[in-house]
This record gives structure tokens, C-alpha cells and sequence, in this order.
């Protein structure tokens, strides 16, 4: 009886290698380019761990986890000042086209909702704008800190639906009343925040996220009903209204 060939990654149909490498190089977190000047997306420690077996997996696989996972830009502070967008735009200028065409989904670290001085003069908002209009095939996805935390307390639910409501009202026009048991000033809302992002609003490739990736497990208990329940701010429908908008905006953002 003859030996059975040995098998191997490289004698697989492509089709079936670029599943594997799919598989192989999704990460379960966003990648951080984290190289001087953003010439290279260099994560720590290394996902990409497929280039480094032989030349043809070399050139099979190199770089190509940026096809498979979202791209995380913050605020870089050395070897110079540099904005998230701003970091994002020299990463992007230093990679071939062919690489360019890689990239579905970028993230960029928002502001603080509770600083209302960004929404004052707004110095990054023509920048995010003329990226997200630049590169309309990739997903722009805009996390705000502070919106929600993992182990929020039960007492920040209504911030959070306020700051939801804000952003839903300033980016897509949305009056959200029935998120609400007490009376809003939504026509001041709208004159604050609408004038200012109604560009970004527009942008069918871009969306705010909250920081977390599932809603606070404090939120959905019967501690957190009854606490809100008792001072009657919760909405006709009850507190389940708050959890579904959350888990929306969490899940696909606004």
C-alpha cells in the first residue's frame, strides 16, 4: 500500500488557503499601527505570524491582517503631536494603492461627550470629514469614550441615552422622544449639534460607536428596573426601550 502525500497549506486550492488565512488572522480586538510615523502597522505582540514561515507564505500573507481587521488610530504624541486623523492620513500615504484597497474598516479615538468644547470649534471636524470622503469604500468608525464603560453603574443609563440621543439628533436628524419619560428641548438640540455635523451625517461610510462592545451587565438586572422605575424618568414601554437603543447603537452604531 502506497503512502498517502503529505499534506500541506501550500498544495490546498487557493480558495481554501484564503479561508485559512482569514481564520488565521482575524484578531478579536482592533490593530493599532504603532510604528514611528505609521509605516508600518506593527502589532505587539505579532499576529501575523504566517510571513515568517517560508518565502511563499511570505508572500502569500504579508500585511494581509489589515484586510481581515478593523485599523485603530489614536493620538500620537511622539516623535510629534499628531490627531487620530491625522495619523490614520500618513499610515494611508506611506502604503501601496494594492494595500490601500485591503482596508474595510478603520476606528478612530473620538473626544470626550462630555467636553463640550469640541463641539464648540470643532478644529477636527474638516479633517475627519475630508478623510471619511476620501476613502468612501472603508468604514469609518468614530469611538467615543466615556459614552459607556464596561462597569458602568446603573446611575449613568439616562448620560447614556442622552449622549446617543445627541448624536443620533446632530448626524442623521433622528428625534429619538419616546427614548425619554420627561420632556425634551429638542429644538435646541438641533440648532447645536445638527448645524455642526449634518457634514459627517451625510457620509454613508461613517458611524459613532460607543467604547464597549456589549452593554453593562448592570443594566439589564432587576436592580437597575426598579431603580429607574422609581424615579419615574423611564419610557412608556419601560426600561427594555433603553437597553434595545444601547445595544443598537453598540451594535451598529450611529
Amino acid at each position: 500500500m502506497s503512502a498517502l502525500p503529505r499534506a500541506s497549506l501550500l498544495n490546498l486550492p487557493g480558495e481554501i488557503r484564503n479561508t485559512i488565512f482569514e481564520y488565521a488572522l482575524t484578531a478579536s480586538a482592533h490593530l493599532r499601527p504603532t510604528s514611528s510615523f505609521y509605516k508600518k502597522c506593527i502589532i505587539q505582540p505579532a499576529l501575523n505570524q504566517l510571513q515568517f514561515v517560508n518565502r511563499q507564505l511570505h508572500a502569500e500573507t504579508r500585511d494581509l491582517e489589515i484586510r481581515y481587521n478593523c485599523l485603530e488610530f489614536r493620538s500620537s504624541w511622539w516623535p510629534y503631536r499628531a490627531t487620530p486623523v491625522q495619523c490614520a492620513e500618513y499610515y494611508f500615504a506611506n502604503m501601496p494603492e494594492y494595500k490601500r484597497c485591503w482596508v474595510r474598516e478603520v476606528a478612530i479615538e473620538g473626544k470626550d461627550p462630555f467636553d463640550h468644547r469640541w463641539l464648540q470649534s470643532l478644529p477636527w471636524l474638516p479633517e475627519l470629514t475630508t478623510f471619511c470622503q476620501t476613502y468612501p469604500n472603508i468604514r469609518i468608525k468614530y469611538i467615543c469614550p466615556l459614552w459607556l464603560q464596561k462597569e458602568d453603574r446603573m446611575e449613568r443609563m439616562y448620560i447614556a441615552i442622552k449622549i446617543g440621543s445627541d448624536y443620533s439628533l446632530a448626524l442623521r436628524g433622528d428625534v429619538l422622544p419616546h427614548l425619554f419619560g420627561l420632556a425634551e428641548d429638542m429644538q435646541r438640540q438641533i440648532t447645536f449639534y445638527q448645524a455642526r455635523l449634518e457634514g459627517l451625517g451625510r457620509l454613508d461610510n461613517f458611524r459613532v460607536y460607543p467604547a464597549v462592545d456589549a452593554l453593562p451587565e448592570t443594566w439589564e438586572s432587576e436592580e437597575c428596573k426598579a431603580y429607574w422605575e422609581g424615579i419615574s424618568v423611564v419610557p412608556e414601554g419601560g426600561i427594555e426601550v433603553w437597553v434595545r437603543a444601547v445595544k443598537g447603537w453598540i451594535e451598529h452604531g450611529i
